[in-house]
């Protein structure tokens, strides 16, 4: 039994106690491109204090969100708690093939078509890209690294370092986090570094080229 049919299993117990749960992020998407999921995260319409009468093993990891590290099957699993409905909750995510969820029933829920752009392998986000990339402009190297990883096609927008994400002084900021991050890419991109920073450079994510 592979982690994906033990969070499932997960799902139904905690169905049987009254609490919805989903699988989300990655794990769908390595379901839906038939590999299998490395982690498992979940998502939990409840409070942190329900949390805890349910799991005795429980430690936040979250700053500034409610997400916390349980041991359902003597192995850590990721848990947000949900602060709106799940398709809100999918919708504020990087890139729509991170967008979706699982329920107990493994029945998929997909607010931005993610399931579609993977089986086309085209990367976009769930709403406005450039917002996306101003929030966190990392997002552009795990863009990069999901392109290689899939073969994919990044949308144009994603690429928001050229000037287009907001004022002068946001793009400035914009382009210095990118650069910045720049000396990260070979860290972050595992195998697919030196891949990685040459998609980089040709698309000029770093000097806005």
């Amino acid at each position: 039994m592979n982690r994906l049919d033990l969070a499932v299993l997960e799902l139904k117990r905690l169905k049987e106690a009254g609490i919805d749960a989903w699988i989300a992020g990655g794990a769908v998407r390595d379901m839906l491109t038939g590999s299998v999921p490395r982690d498992v995260d979940l998502v939990i319409r409840t409070d942190e204090l329900a949390l805890r009468s349910l799991y005795s093993r429980m430690h936040r990891v979250g700053r500034k969100h409610p997400v916390f590290l349980i041991f359902p099957w003597n192995e850590a699993v990721e848990v947000t708690l949900l602060q709106s409905d799940i398709q809100t909750d999918l919708l504020r995510r990087d890139f729509t093939w991170n967008a979706m969820a699982l329920d107990a029933e493994k029945r998929l829920i997909d607010p931005a078509g993610g399931a579609e752009d993977l089986h086309q392998r085209r990367l976009t986000a769930p709403g406005d890209a450039v917002e996306k990339i101003k929030d966190d402009p990392v997002r552009i190297l795990r863009a990069v690294r999901f392109s290689l990883q899939y073969d994919g096609e990044i949308a144009a927008d994603l690429f928001s370092c050229d000037g287009r994400a907001g004022t002068a002084s946001q793009n400035d900021s914009i382009r210095a986090d990118c650069t910045g991050a720049r000396t990260d890419t070979i860290l972050m991109l595992e195998l697919h570094a030196v891949g990685a920073v040459f998609y980089v450079d040709q698309r000029g994510v770093v000097s806005g080229g």
